[in-house]
């Protein structure tokens, strides 16, 4: 259509993820086109194997994130989440050819190891996020703002 994928998502995204599923269903590898007027809107959805390990592995540095100054999903995503590995552009793409990533990466990995995985960090999550909802319902019923920037990063330093 003349406005891309974008049509489609807007009515879909009550169920964004059942839709994307159904819609690139027997494909490897998907190319969503967004609306002409923005030429760097393009999500590719990979459900092969062998394209996922090329695109996170093998040719990792060929793939970026768009830059927050020329994509408005990830500028708003930026001011979101902040800067951090979700944000920070990698590969050849990145104006400092991922330094910054690679800083937040390592930390990650040391965080995300099997043994932490094996000792009760899949509890914590559960415990912590299920605070979180709690919190989130208690606001919804009163109709209480909420920092959702400030709510992660308590949740992340808990």
């Amino acid at each position: 259509t003349t406005l891309g994928f974008t049509a489609e998502l807007a009515v879909q995204r009550h169920r964004i993820h059942e839709w994307l599923r159904e819609a690139t269903a027997g494909l490897p590898v998907c190319k969503m086109l967004g609306p002409p007027f923005e030429a760097s809107q393009v999500w590719l959805i990979a459900h092969d194997p062998a394209c996922i390990r090329h695109f996170l592995k093998d040719s990792f540095d060929n793939y970026t994130k768009p830059s927050p100054d020329q994509n408005p999903f990830f500028h708003f995503f930026h001011r979101w989440v902040g800067d951090g590995i979700f944000t920070f552009r990698h590969g050849k793409g990145a104006p400092d050819e991922g330094h910054a990533w690679h800083i937040q990466r390592k930390i990650a990995a040391g965080i995300f190891s099997r043994a932490n995985f094996q000792n009760n960090m899949g509890e914590v999550f559960s415990e912590k996020a299920g605070r979180m909802v709690r919190g989130l319902e208690a606001a919804a019923k009163s109709g209480e703002a909420v920092d959702l920037q400030a709510m992660f990063f308590c949740f992340t330093m808990d």
